[in-house]
């Protein structure tokens, strides 16, 4: 029986799926390490994101293109599978924070509270932003903006990948 190449859908899951796997085991190993305040090393989620998009491009040129694929192609699919990552990732982040662990909310909090004061915020200006800020913390909100943040810089990163993995076909 002959391997059939994937399409540019199912290439985008299958590397979208292992992306947003990716993304949660590193969320739980922060989580377990109690780092998941940390800013810095909240950036490493761009590696996994800058990986998973290279791959799917790469993948989807040489198993289901013949090796060649164009700048907009490799973009689609990169996007396509940032997009399928963060709805994985937004699943996960809301399961987690609904129901698996709630209060694990506080120490963000505090990372943030933290955050805007060695800004130079005090007093009432950084009570009104500290307030601001809780109501965006509900399960339902952070799993949208992971969505949207998520696949924004996929976009990004995508843009960036795009260009190493075209090849176009000399004719």
């Amino acid at each position: 029986m002959e391997n059939k190449p994937r399409s540019l859908n199912s290439n985008a899951l299958y590397f979208g799926v292992l992306t947003g796997l990716a993304l949660i085991i590193y969320s739980l190993v922060l989580y377990i390490f109690n780092k998941q305040g940390n800013q810095e090393l909240g950036y490493v989620n761009m590696l996994f994101l800058a990986a998973g998009m290279f791959f799917t491009a790469k993948s989807y040129r040489d198993n289901a293109q013949e090796g060649f694929i164009s700048y907009g192609r490799a973009l689609g699919v990169s996007v396509l599978t940032a997009f399928y990552a963060s709805v994985l990732l937004a699943i996960y982040l809301y399961v987690f924070f609904a129901y698996i662990d709630p209060e694990a909310i506080k120490p963000i909090l505090e990372a943030t509270e933290n955050e805007m004061y060695k800004q130079g915020m005090e007093g009432q200006e950084l009570d009104n932003a500290m307030e601001m800020t809780r109501k965006f913390m509900k399960p339902g909100l952070m799993a949208g903006m992971a969505v949207l943040t998520n696949t924004f810089w996929g976009t990004i990163i995508s843009l960036i990948t795009s260009i190493f993995v075209k090849k176009e076909q000399k004719i």
